[in-house]
């Protein structure tokens, strides 16, 4: 008796159960159309795969800080404003450390960077410690000599920086004890519509760093650089996400590894190989064909749909290594749950898709269509594959399976009433947690601790003591003196180190000259690109605030304090401004994803257990819940930081939630919940063995970030299978002990 008649007679109970019938039997017909038209379906598939994959190419890659933020918000138009105004250039910040006071060592270091000015037509400028001048009025007119001589033309054998530590740059170009040089390189914006990874390409920025790497390491060994600022940014953003196509060939791998060793056979891996590669490869290609830029967020989108998707697959692998269930059972047997597994992991990715933040709506709905084409390729892909090559229709060994005896016995295990009551005061707190979650970043976090980019900006702080700065743009420059006035106001909080304004420049230029030398000194001062930088041509101003950490809330807090000071003369604006706007955001939209996943999830949950008849309903939702509550409990208490990245681990697990107790109650079939654990209990486990294994190759990751949220899924999984496994059986013992003792006959 086929599976579906079987439910008939069984559950012949009402609307609710026909529901399911009618759904499943759809599922039905086009699961017999893949087996009895397998080459075309096979050849369909692949024409599809094909044809996306070969759009994969075009897929754009966003990761320019402004490409992430809001395209409508303030912050956003500002910080493009801030780059029109004052034709501020793509920068590459290189700051040295080592022999940088030996003249003839910078002489060398100086001369290779003005031949590349000249040679590469990408570099359109150097800002260097060489290029400053200062003013000297003669009898016969005025000279501008270099600040500090040209290291190839001194005579000295040391260079003094410490000319500059009475200027306006201060602390930008060199440290007050000399022991670091830095300096800017200016690129120009990709032409036309700019590159695959938009104005600003890191190709470009990786081919200049390659040569000078080179060069260093050929002829100033003894000179240590460091690539910073926001271009040096973007270049080891893009080495982040090209390190991760290695690491999503790395998770097939092990996936492969995995599978062998739990279900006893290769060909159970390069089935999981097969689904995975073809729902990349479309998923992908549509994302370039609709034109929908891969970012540092969705760089994941493999790795995460990946392992969340996995136990569709691993239900069937354990059915038919436990059973030796044949593949013509197997399939239509867990089409329907697995569909409704699918649906709660697309719920808890797409709720995302309900925020207001672009970069996370995209990753959620992207991946909630990842998810969905898994579950198409598992289930009416494979059964073709299946039809046309026999042999892999059996893709399990139960005598080279390993693990099965410790699964089996650890599913025995019941915790005691005490623990379980215990266990709740965590999932209690869950909601209430919810609204405490501290979301905050520092932009540097993103990259390990190791990493040359935070060794560099640590040595910045260290020796300058600054890591960050941002634009305060003035609507008035003739306003010296209110603009002072709230400048000096600015410069008392202290997280402000400095501040370089116009006004400073004008006064060292123009220090100790007559009114008439004054006048002419900032007349040919207006005619230079430095100028332009300060003073745009409309009179607007621009100062550099300097500061001592790149906390973002701590930045959040302080523009909104300068936005009051400024009461509409001036505005705070900049990469690190408009990305803490950015990310203030991140919290409300946890909130409203994570609380609507919820709430959706647990209604899918109570609507089946309703349909299927099942009991212990209150139970069953309260374990598929305590995994994500008791982790956002945890993250509460121990204060633990979220960004932006890793704030969408508690959708991924909620979309996980629930997964076990569906395939329970349709495995129970209206009986005792328990007997569905027992029938499925087994395979639960081992997807979160499979699960956790595969998320270790987070820890490969090129980001910290990345690394930061395989550790976060990894105890989620953990706290996701207690659960829906133990605390589940827990509960149910509770339940049944008060029904007993409600129905023993008094004394």
């Amino acid at each position: 008796m086929g599976d579906v008649e079987e439910l008939d007679i069984f559950f012949n109970t009402g609307n609710s159960i026909r529901m399911l019938l009618r759904i499943e039997n759809l599922f039905l017909v086009f699961y017999r159309l893949a087996v009895r038209y397998p080459k075309t379906n096979i050849f369909f598939t692949l024409t599809i795969f094909l044809l996306c994959a070969g759009q994969v190419s075009n897929l754009k890659i966003n990761i320019n800080t402004k490409d992430i933020i809001e395209k409508d918000s303030v912050a956003y138009q500002r910080l493009m404003q801030l780059e029109k105004k004052f034709e501020l250039g793509n920068s590459l910040y290189l700051l040295f450390q080592g022999a940088i006071t030996q003249s003839e060592k910078v002489g060398t270091l100086d001369r290779w960077l003005r031949s590349s000015a000249i040679k590469n037509r990408e570099i359109v400028d150097l800002y260097t410690p060489f290029n400053l001048r200062t003013v000297t009025a003669m009898p016969s007119g005025i000279l501008y000599p270099h600040l500090l001589a040209s290291p190839c033309e001194s005579a000295e054998a040391k260079i003094d920086f410490s000319l500059l530590n009475e200027t306006p740059w201060r602390s930008i170009f060199t440290s007050k004890d000399s022991s670091i040089m830095g300096l800017e390189v200016f690129f120009r914006d990709a032409p036309g519509d700019g590159s695959k990874y938009g104005r600003r390409n890191p190709v470009i920025i990786e081919n200049f760093i390659k040569t000078f790497e080179n060069f260093i390491r050929e002829k100033l060994p003894e000179i240590k650089p460091y690539f910073l600022g926001s271009l040096g940014y973007l270049y080891y953003s893009y080495k982040g996400i090209k390190n991760t196509e290695k690491l999503n060939l790395f998770f097939l791998i092990l996936i492969v590894l995995l599978c062998r060793i739990f279900f006893g056979t290769f060909k159970c891996g390069l089935l999981v190989f097969t689904t995975l590669v073809l729902m990349g490869g479309i998923l992908y290609g549509l994302m370039a064909i609709f034109h929908v830029p891969l970012d540092i967020l969705s760089n994941g989108l493999f790795l995460m749909i990946g392992v969340s998707a996995l136990e569709d697959f691993i239900f069937l692998s354990s059915e038919q290594l436990s059973k030796k269930t044949d593949e013509t059972e197997l399939f239509p047997k867990f089409l329907l749950p697995s569909f409704l597994t699918s649906l709660t992991t697309i719920i808890g990715f797409g709720s995302l898709y309900f925020t207001d933040i672009t970069v996370i709506k995209r990753f959620g709905l992207w991946a909630s269509i990842g998810s969905l084409l898994e579950w198409l390729l598992v289930f009416f892909f494979l059964p073709s594959l299946m039809t046309v090559f026999p042999k892999l229709k059996i893709w399990t060994n139960p005598d080279k399976a390993f693990f099965q005896r410790l699964t089996k016995n650890t599913l025995r295990y019941v915790p005691p009433t005490k623990v379980v009551l215990l266990l709740l005061i965590f999932f209690a707190l869950g909601g209430f947690s919810l609204t405490k979650l501290n979301v905050t970043e520092s932009p540097v976090e993103i990259f390990p601790q190791n990493h040359p980019y935070r060794r560099g900006m640590e040595l910045l702080k260290a020796r300058n003591g600054w890591e960050v700065s941002f634009d305060l743009v003035f609507s008035q420059y003739k306003n010296r003196t209110g603009n002072l006035s709230i400048l000096e106001k600015i410069a008392t909080d202290p997280l402000v180190i400095f501040i370089q304004t116009p006004y400073e420049m004008e006064d060292f230029f123009t220090k100790d000259l007559s009114q008439l030398s004054k006048e002419l000194v900032l007349r040919e001062f207006t005619q230079t690109k430095f100028y332009r930088r300060f003073i745009s041509a409309n009179d607007e101003a621009r100062a550099v605030v300097f500061l001592n950490d790149n906390n973002i809330s701590k930045i959040a807090a302080l523009a909104k304090k300068v936005e009051s000071l400024c009461d509409g003369q001036c505005h705070p604006t900049g990469e690190i401004i408009a990305y803490s706007d950015f990310s203030t955001k991140v919290p409300r939209a946890l909130i409203d994803g994570l609380g609507m996943s919820i709430v959706l999830v647990c209604l899918t949950l109570a609507i089946l257990a309703w349909m299927l008849k099942a009991n212990h309903i209150i139970p069953l939702i309260i374990s598929s819940m305590w995994g994500p509550f008791t982790m956002l409990t945890i993250f509460w208490l121990l204060k633990i930081p979220l960004n932006f990245l890793t704030c969408v681990f508690a959708n991924v697990l909620v979309g996980l939630t629930g997964d076990n107790a569906i395939q329970y109650l349709f495995s129970s079939k209206g009986k005792s919940i328990n007997d569905g654990i027992a029938d499925r209990g087994e395979a639960s486990i081992q997807i979160f063995l499979v699960s956790v294994l595969s998320a270790t190759i987070f820890q490969l990751a090129y980001f910290q970030a990345t690394k930061n949220l395989g550790m976060l899924l990894v105890l989620g999984l953990f706290a996701g299978l207690f659960g829906d496994l133990w605390l589940l059986k827990g509960l149910i013992q509770i339940t049944q002990k008060k029904k007993e003792g409600k129905s023993a006959p008094s004394s």
